[in-house]
């Protein structure tokens, strides 16, 4: 689910959200709208003025002189969150208000190709998505396995080690592990160990239950343990059959 899902959404939401990031740059929700005094506008800001700001501690920051000279710029204040603007999806120039443009040339670049990179990534998350849940349909009425590598023309009988799926529970008390099935026969057939002292009896977790329930106990062992079935080649005389 990581790989297929989660981080083809996660590489899309990286992208979507960088356009978004690299359109608000710079993050003060400030646009230059024109210069002190040119063209004659705006001129009775020119000269001294006391700005009055909020009470602080000492009492001489309450208040701060600002002189204002001709052809200083003017800003007014404009929405530079496009997450918050209706509509604006993917992040694009276009979608900044006429006269309240805050975007250089080079930031206008940059943020129209991680929009509409973003786009694009959508598209290849939503077709991947559809194809691995096409796959998983298809998989239901057709077999997906396919086999690796060739035959190496060596039957399993005539290995001359042999380790088969048994199930077994690694104890730090035993120095072998306990054989969590029943087993029959020739066991060494299908292990890969021997206990030079004991048999495989003395490891069978099966034998042990009977023994402690007692032979009063109605306890079938078909029930609480696996059981395994071993068939030899028949023209193979060197290993016997277990069951």
């Amino acid at each position: 689910f990581s790989r297929k899902y989660f981080l083809s959404t996660a590489v899309f939401v990286l992208a979507l959200a960088s356009s978004y990031f690299w359109s608000g740059f710079p993050y003060d929700n400030l646009c230059e709208q024109s210069t002190i005094a040119l063209n004659g506008t705006n001129t009775n800001y020119i000269g001294d003025h006391i700005m009055k700001l909020k009470p602080h501690h000492p009492p001489h920051l309450n208040e701060r002189e600002v002189v204002i000279f001709e052809g200083d710029n003017v800003y007014q204040y404009c929405n530079q969150n496009l997450w918050s603007t209706p509509g604006a999806f993917p992040a694009l120039p276009r979608y900044q208000t006429e006269g309240y443009e805050w975007m250089t040339d080079d930031q206008e670049f940059v943020t129209s190709l991680f929009g509409w990179t973003s786009i694009a990534i959508a598209v290849l998350v939503m077709l991947s998505f559809v194809f691995q849940i096409f796959m998983s349909i298809k998989s239901l009425f057709r077999s997906s396995y396919k086999s690796v590598g060739d035959d190496q023309l060596i039957n399993y009988s005539t290995l001359d080690a042999v380790d088969a799926y048994i199930p077994q529970i690694k104890s730090p008390v035993y120095t072998y592990p306990l054989i969590a099935c029943d087993i029959a026969g020739n066991a060494e057939v299908l292990l890969s160990w021997t206990d030079p002292d004991r048999d495989y009896d003395y490891y069978q977790l099966s034998k042990d239950v009977r023994k402690i329930l007692g032979p009063k106990e109605e306890f079938n062992h078909h029930f609480a343990f696996s059981s395994f079935t071993y068939w030899p080649d028949i023209n193979d005389n060197s290993k016997e059959e277990s069951t």
